[in-house]
């Protein structure tokens, strides 16, 4: 029953001030506005018809896929290396035979590794949060150089002839879905670090004043 109100303070608590900017900006950019900054309105109505329509298929999914895949693959390379960084001081073993290894070293011997995995879950997922961020960077960086398709290819194409609303719409998408992959990826450390949090507020409490 309390979860609903607790949801909405915190969400009043965090958008009260792209909320105010938005107003801000809305009633600047009507007033004020100019070729290269077209009212918010216009934005809003190129983005609707940009991205809602008629690029969502073509551009946006790609990229969106292409952010996941990315984030996927180097989130599996990143804990198989970090967990073998951790574990052995030198690499001089790891350049040994796989089968020798697997020969010589018992399952039961592996049991350890297991249990050091969700000590390093808050480390793990720290690094994964700001790799979000950055892949969104990256993927737009790589759209501009290396693709006929996406988010940032378009933005860049719109740049290039002087179609002003659609780049500010492309700009729009970006952040929204920087925003959205950092709103999920939060909910989901939350409940995956939902048993280090309670140890750290028992821990908090058990602390003597």
């Amino acid at each position: 029953m309390n979860r609903v109100p607790r949801l909405l303070r915190a969400a009043a608590h965090e958008l009260w001030l792209p909320a105010l900017l938005v107003a801000v900006l809305w009633v600047v950019s009507v007033r004020h506005h100019s070729f290269f900054l077209p009212s918010l309105l216009r934005i809003l109505r190129a983005f609707k018809e940009l991205w809602l329509f008629d690029r969502l298929g073509s551009d946006a999914l790609p990229s969106v896929l292409n952010l996941l895949a990315g984030l996927l693959l180097a989130g599996l390379l990143g804990i198989a290396l970090g967990l073998l960084l951790g574990r052995a001081g030198r690499l001089y073993d790891a350049t040994r035979p796989v089968l020798e290894f697997l020969r010589a070293v018992p399952g039961i011997a592996l049991v350890p590794v297991a249990l050091v995995l969700p000590g390093a879950a808050p480390q793990i997922l720290a690094g994964a949060r700001v790799s979000v961020a950055l892949g969104v960077v990256l993927i737009v960086a790589s759209e501009y150089t290396a693709s006929t398709h996406g988010i940032g290819y378009l933005q860049l194409q719109s740049q290039r002839t002087f179609d002003i609303t659609e780049m500010w719409a492309s700009l729009l998408l970006l952040g929204i879905l920087g925003y959205a992959s950092n709103l999920a990826f939060r909910a989901l450390e939350s409940r995956l670090l939902r048993w280090y949090t309670g140890q750290r507020a028992a821990g908090q409490g058990d602390t003597p004043s």
